[in-house]
């Protein structure tokens, strides 16, 4: 068997290659940057979702508000997962800089955030449209 032969692992068997990088400062200013568009993001989510729901509660029980508790608790929902959404995003955006995965870490996060803005405005637009004319 000849020396190459000897070292060369079928990539099947073989550990996973290491995509570490060398964390500097400017990866870290990046990371914190992305973190304030996540957390732009869910401020952002949070007016689409306040609107969505103010509008499907007036849809639902009129002009009047005799439904404040479940508007509350629909609104202590969002609060929740959104606060859960922006302290999970700074902890996985931090530990995905030495591992030189920031940018799909940020992308699969702000897709997320996108998706369930696209999802308030999709249902405040049908409340309005269908319901309330």
């Amino acid at each position: 068997m000849c020396p190459t032969e000897r070292n060369h692992q079928p990539s099947s068997a073989g550990p996973a290659p290491d995509r570490s990088v060398q964390p500097t400062v400017v990866r870290y200013v990046a990371c914190y940057a992305l973190y304030l568009l996540i957390l732009a993001a869910c401020y952002l989510d949070f007016v689409l979702w306040n609107n969505a729901v103010q509008l499907a509660a007036v849809a639902i029980v009129g002009r009047q508000m005799s439904l404040e508790a479940a508007y509350a608790l629909t609104m202590l929902l969002v609060i929740g997962a959104l606060f859960f959404t922006a302290i999970t995003a700074e902890h996985s955006l931090r530990t995905s800089v030495p591992r030189g995965e920031l940018r799909s870490t940020f992308s699969r996060i702000a897709v997320r955030l996108l998706g369930a803005a696209l999802v308030a405005v999709v249902i405040a637009t049908a409340v309005d449209r269908l319901v309330l004319r």
